[in-house]
């Protein structure tokens, strides 16, 4: 018993230090319905002192309104930045080039992630010793709709998600191919060049490549849990700048 509390209050710690030094990047377009609650899950992370940075594309809604009043009104380090060019991989680089943490926790604007998120993302990339790592999702339907349960259904299965092992909520930790989100170091980001700005969609798996083919390590730890939101109608699923998301909901 002392020793599983010695390693538990050395693990507080460790997180306790290491988050001073995270920065979570969020990419976002139009997401004035959404946006605050993942940053309602951002504020009861047992993290803390961490930095959000909010890369808004241009949005035509009042998104950069909700997070500037989030900001003034609840205790979250919140930096906001513009990007017009309105692509995932150029909010990511901006993100990043202006994030003052060594340490990348990426996340989108329909996501949920559990309280001890980033607490898990910080333990696994210890333990782990790998380049990226990141958990599962727990995929629900974006409103009550047959519509939205089927698209939820689908995209949880194999035929939706092939052996994608966050989608299929598989229990066993694994060097995998890709991770949604992700967590890496922001060196191993300057390593690689960034994420690739001519792409739209799969950016992340791109990134994810030439960590591979450099020899890196990309690590799925089933403790690392987000709930994702799929989309609510079969004419959402396309998505120009690749963010995905679906209904609100509580975190």
């Amino acid at each position: 018993d002392k020793e599983l509390n010695a390693r538990a209050s050395f693990s507080r710690s460790m997180v306790e230090r290491a988050s001073r030094m995270i920065s979570v990047i969020v990419p976002c377009l139009n997401e004035s319905e959404y946006i605050e609650q993942l940053l309602e899950s951002l504020l009861g992370q047992s993290a803390k002192n961490f930095e959000t940075v909010i890369v808004d594309s241009d949005s035509d809604d009042d998104t950069p309104g909700v997070v500037r009043r989030y900001a003034t009104q609840h205790s979250l380090n919140i930096k906001l930045l513009h990007n017009p060019r309105r692509t995932i991989p150029t909010s990511l680089n901006l993100g990043i080039q202006n994030a003052s943490g060594e340490i990348i926790v990426r996340l989108d604007a329909h996501s949920c992630p559990a309280s001890n998120y980033i607490e898990q993302c910080l333990l696994a990339l210890r333990d782990s010793g790998a380049d990226v790592v990141g958990g599962a999702w727990d995929v629900k339907p974006g409103d009550g709709t047959m519509i939205a349960a089927a698209i939820a259904v689908a995209v949880s299965s194999p035929l939706g998600a092939g052996d994608a092992a966050y989608r299929l909520n598989r229990n066993q930790a694994q060097e995998v191919d890709t991770v949604p989100f992700g967590c890496f170091r922001r060196q191993i980001w300057e390593d690689v060049g960034g994420f690739n700005e001519e792409l739209f969609t799969n950016e992340d798996y791109e990134f994810y490549l030439r960590i591979r083919q450099r020899g890196g390590r990309i690590y799925f730890d089933p403790r690392i849990r987000c709930e994702y939101y799929a989309r609510l109608t079969f004419r959402h699923l396309p998505n120009s700048i690749g963010v995905m998301g679906g209904g609100r909901r509580k975190c």
